[in-house]
C-alpha cells in the first residue's frame, strides 16, 4: 500500500507541477513564480492530494486533511487515509531538486 501510495503521489506532484500553478503572497497579494516551489507544504500537498484523486478515482476518496493525531490533540498530520487495517496517518515532507 505504501508503495502505490508514494508511487501515485511522485506521478501527481509532477502533473501538478507541470501545470505551473501560481501561489499569491497572502499579505500583499502579489504573484509568486510559477510552479509548486513557492506554495505552502500545506497547499503543495493539498493540491498533489486532489491530483492524485484525479489520476485514481477509487482511491484517496476518504483522504481528509490536518486530522489531529489519535495520541494528541495538539498536533495534527497532513494527511488522513482510511483503510481496512485501521487509519494511516501521513505527516508529507516535500523535497524538491532540480
Amino acid at each position: 500500500m505504501l508503495h502505490r501510495l508514494t508511487q501515485l503521489l511522485a506521478r501527481a506532484a509532477q502533473a501538478v507541477d507541470a501545470r505551473l500553478p501560481v501561489a499569491k503572497n497572502r499579505r500583499t497579494g502579489i504573484a509568486f513564480g510559477a510552479g509548486l516551489g513557492p506554495h505552502s507544504e500545506t497547499e503543495t500537498f493539498k493540491l498533489i492530494v486532489e491530483e492524485a484523486r484525479l489520476m485514481d478515482c477509487t482511491w484517496l476518496t476518504d483522504a481528509a486533511f490536518g486530522i489531529p493525531y489519535p495520541e494528541s490533540s495538539l498536533q495534527k498530520c497532513d494527511l488522513r487515509l482510511s483503510t481496512a487495517a485501521g487509519d494511516l496517518f501521513v505527516d508529507g515532507k516535500l523535497l524538491f531538486g532540480a
